[in-house]
């Protein structure tokens, strides 16, 4: 069996050995997790409480929230290969996008013109003429100066700006 990991943002921060880099690590979570020790100077480091026992953040890693608020230590080479910087946390790609709407989320692009428009998955039931899950589109909420706008659930097909975009979003939560 293969498994993919699911896309999840996280917040990190990197350990330098600083008291500003300490004092955001500590922002991260509750503070009994992390200790600081202090014996040594020369080469400071953090001894973190996780979920398997005490771990110890060197200068150069980074100490990560978990999805459940746990905090651990990740190195440098490993947070690279795993994690990429994004600017806003509830960002996404078409990919990401689909996955939501999957799970029952409804999402709508930033970059659309018109608030209040988001894209869903409606899943037929018994007796209905669709037969096929379909995505739609619902402009019940569309704020526009434009008259003849819809104002109804009907299906939708991405564009190709849509399926390159990445500036989705999840809507509602």
């Amino acid at each position: 069996m293969y498994f993919r990991k699911k896309q999840v943002v996280i917040e990190a921060v990197q350990f330098d050995g600083s008291e500003e880099s300490i004092v955001n690590i500590l922002k991260l979570g509750p503070s009994r997790l992390v200790d600081v020790d202090h014996e040594e100077r020369t080469l400071p480091k953090i001894q973190i409480s996780t979920l398997e026992g005490k771990m110890t953040a060197k200068i150069g890693d980074y100490i990560i929230k978990g999805v459940h608020g746990e905090l651990y230590p990740c190195k440098p080479d490993i947070f690279a290969e795993t994690y990429e910087e994004c600017n806003e946390p509830n960002i996404m790609n078409f990919g990401q996008a689909i996955e939501r709407i999957k799970a029952g989320k409804l999402v709508a692009r930033k970059g659309w013109n018109g608030k209040g428009i988001y894209i869903g998955l409606i899943k037929p039931k018994d007796g209905d003429a669709m037969t096929h899950d379909f995505i739609y589109i619902d402009t019940t909420g569309l704020q526009t100066d434009n008259p003849d706008a819809p104002l109804d659930r009907v299906p939708w097909l991405a564009s190709q700006t849509d399926m390159l975009a990445e500036d989705w979003q999840v809507v509602g939560d």
